[in-house]
């Protein structure tokens, strides 16, 4: 028999002619191997998108409300005028209305609300007749500061109206009202404010 000259294929050699068949194809299997990083993220599909927030129109200012705007502003600034007063003018009640408080009847107070205060902190029917004629002083010395700011404010808020409807040229008497409210307001304020310490300090000295 002669001798078969072809060559028994090895495993090296059917790799290699595998590879040659298959350029393309990697050699290291692990390297084929998609990695996370690599892979590109792939977008989700049951996420919707987040609608932004609609932004809420404002309405416009009309003169009606600009001028209770600014009526409200003069409302609220006025209560700490008045309380101030009430506190001020309980010296000078006692001062201007000595020869009442001295001879007022021991009948009591002729307020029902007084006379259940002076119940309550158990005042004699004299003290809480002397009590009701400070405080009835007190009420409209603080009615008078209300009333007053009140009416001060008046010109601001006519001039706010005026700004909003003829913007070019209510601007100007919109400031000239605030100046006006605001000088003759902070002016009571500082008066009363005196005028209420030297009271006191008189009523303590005598």
């Amino acid at each position: 028999m002669g001798s078969d000259s072809r060559e028994v294929p090895t495993e090296d050699s059917a790799r290699k002619e595998a590879d040659s068949a298959h350029p393309a194809r990697p050699r290291d299997p692990e390297s084929a191997a998609p990695t996370d990083a690599a892979m590109p993220a792939s977008p989700a599909t049951n996420e919707r998108p987040v609608p932004k927030p609609l932004a809420r129109r404002r309405r416009p200012t009309t003169p009606t409300k600009a001028f209770f705007g600014r009526f409200m502003m003069g409302h609220l600034l006025a209560y700490p005028v008045g309380f101030l007063t009430a506190v001020a003018a309980m010296p000078l009640a006692m001062v201007l209305k000595k020869d009442a408080l001295m001879n007022v009847g021991a009948i009591g107070a002729e307020n029902r609300f007084i006379r259940d205060a002076a119940k309550e902190l158990a005042l004699s029917a004299l003290e809480a007749a002397q009590v009701e004629l400070v405080l009835r002083t007190c009420l409209i010395a603080s009615l008078v500061t209300l009333t007053l700011v009140h009416l001060w404010s008046i010109p601001w808020a006519i001039g706010a109206a005026r700004a909003v409807k003829h913007p070019q040229t209510g601007a100007a008497s919109e400031r000239r009202g605030y100046r006006i409210f605001g000088w003759l307001t902070a002016a009571t304020f500082v008066l009363v404010g005196i005028a209420g310490a030297i009271g006191w300090i008189w009523v303590f000295t005598l």
